[in-house]
């Protein structure tokens, strides 16, 4: 009955925990806003809480299960503002379940985790930086706190010793797995969204990105960046030259890339970045910058004459606003690096 019960809650847990990844495209930045979002995870939580319930084993009329698991995934990954109201969800329904005194034991071990779990989680992040040691000291940290919830009702250390020791094994051993996975499966997604040649982000990380910063960022440009010339560096000096010359400007663009800027390769020698600024000026100002410094680099090339083939960009800016669908948003932005191709190139203009 009680492996029966463990396999049932490993279940439930691994495929709520994949499924809530899923959801978040494999965010791991725990939710730090309260909106509608955070009230969807908040549900869901505590709709998981609630079959891991449902399954749980009962030894000596007490529920053994997996939900101090979900707790400690949760507050990791999703942070307080959903993990803290799931679990007093979690803990109230539980106690209107069944109302005795193994219900208010259970209650008060809830109450003790959702007041600690936070604060001691922030205390090992500071020590520990391996997600699994994290997960392991948050798990034998909810022994502790069952621990001193025996003793204040029971008097004793354990209640069914080896049901505990069975959740603690195998709960460390599905996190591990778990863990595993989830590293994998992000491997995988990021392989995904990284251009093979450049190593940058690609369109498909671009419209992504997007969709995520319009949301939340009030004053954020795009820019569309064009390398002057290269078809005819393909041309004179082959597609391998091509591929260098793409190659030296993506280590520029690198250099620019910060918290508040990105590049994305969008396929031959176009470029778009977004960047976060308080005005189109200062956004243009961070790529003149960015202007000169690949106008001043070597390109490694040199023409019929001996002269070095000079390699520049053609940028045009504009501002992204939520109302706006991206692709008019990139079709203005394309429209204003035409104008800069027409007025010379090596120049940015702003739509």
């Amino acid at each position: 009955m009680l492996t029966t019960a463990i396999l049932a809650n490993i279940a439930i847990l691994l495929l709520a925990i994949l499924l809530l990844f899923f959801i978040r495209q494999g965010n791991s930045i725990p939710v730090k806003k309260f909106n509608l979002e955070t009230i969807f995870y908040i549900c869901y939580v505590t709709t998981v809480g609630i079959f891991l319930m449902l399954y749980s084993v009962v030894v000596d009329g007490i529920l053994y299960d997996y939900r101090f698991l979900l707790y400690i995934f949760c507050i990791k990954y999703l942070g307080p503002k959903v993990t803290l109201p799931s679990i007093f969800f979690i803990a109230l329904i539980r106690f209107l379940w069944g109302f005795d005194a193994t219900a208010f034991s259970s209650f008060t071990f809830s109450l003790f985790f959702l007041i600690s779990i936070y604060p001691v989680f922030k205390w090992i992040k500071c020590y520990i930086s391996r997600d699994v040691l994290q997960l392991v000291l948050l798990i034998f940290y909810s022994v502790v706190i069952r621990i001193i919830v025996n003793l204040l009702f029971d008097h004793v250390l354990f209640r069914n010793v080896g049901t505990y020791f069975q959740l603690v094994v195998t709960g460390i051993a599905m996190m591990t797995v778990l863990l595993f996975i989830l590293k994998r499966i992000n491997e995988l997604k990021k392989r995904a969204e990284i251009d093979y040649l450049t190593t940058l982000p690609n369109n498909r990380k671009f419209y992504a990105d997007y969709q995520r910063r319009i949301q939340k960022e009030e004053s954020l440009y795009l820019a569309v960046i064009d390398i002057d010339f290269f078809k005819e560096v393909n041309t004179n000096f082959g597609h391998l030259a091509g591929d260098e010359v793409l190659k030296k400007v993506t280590t520029k663009f690198k250099q620019f890339t910060s918290n508040h800027s990105c590049i994305y390769r969008m396929g031959g020698e176009e470029f778009i970045c977004l960047i976060q600024e308080k005005t189109i000026e200062q956004a243009t100002l961070e790529l003149e910058e960015l202007r000169i410094s690949i106008a001043a680099m070597d390109s490694g090339l040199l023409d019929s004459k001996g002269n070095q083939w000079p390699i520049t960009i053609s940028v045009g800016v504009t501002e992204c606003m939520k109302t706006v669908p991206v692709a008019e948003i990139i079709q203005r932005a394309d429209k204003a690096m035409y104008i800069a191709k027409d007025a010379g190139r090596n120049t940015i203009r702003t739509a």
